[in-house]
């Protein structure tokens, strides 16, 4: 098995955190952060606006440190077995929001594809 190797160098300690950033940033982050359409509703009823996602690499940086800080709590315990399992637990719960978001999206869609279809033509909304 051979090791990866940084593909960069750095000259000063600050430009470390660009080279760390670019050499681990996971896609899969850029993608469900990533928000190309900054304006949006937050709950039904609300005005739009411009509300931002956090930027990738740092949600994916804090989410490897809460996993990791929860099996450095559960380590030695007898919580130890169950780490993985509740290490699940809290990955399965952004999946989980993230599907209930997407289910009121879609009945959403649905109610204003149904209001456009049973529109009369003088009648406003």
């Amino acid at each position: 098995m051979t090791k990866k190797s940084a593909k960069k160098t750095v000259s000063t300690f600050a430009d470390l955190p660009e080279l760390i950033a670019e050499e681990t940033a996971n896609p899969a982050f850029e993608a469900s952060f990533g928000d190309p359409l900054p304006l949006s509703i937050i709950e039904p009823g609300d005005e739009p606006g411009e509300h931002t996602m956090p930027e990738p690499f740092t949600a994916q940086k804090v989410c490897g440190e809460l996993i990791t800080s929860l099996y450095c709590l559960l380590t030695d315990t007898r919580l130890d077995p169950l780490a993985p399992q509740i290490a699940w637990g809290i990955v399965n719960s952004f999946h989980f929001v993230a599907g209930t978001v997407e289910r009121q999206e879609d009945r959403l869609a649905d109610k204003i594809r149904d209001m456009t279809r049973r529109m009369e033509p003088g009648e406003v909304f």
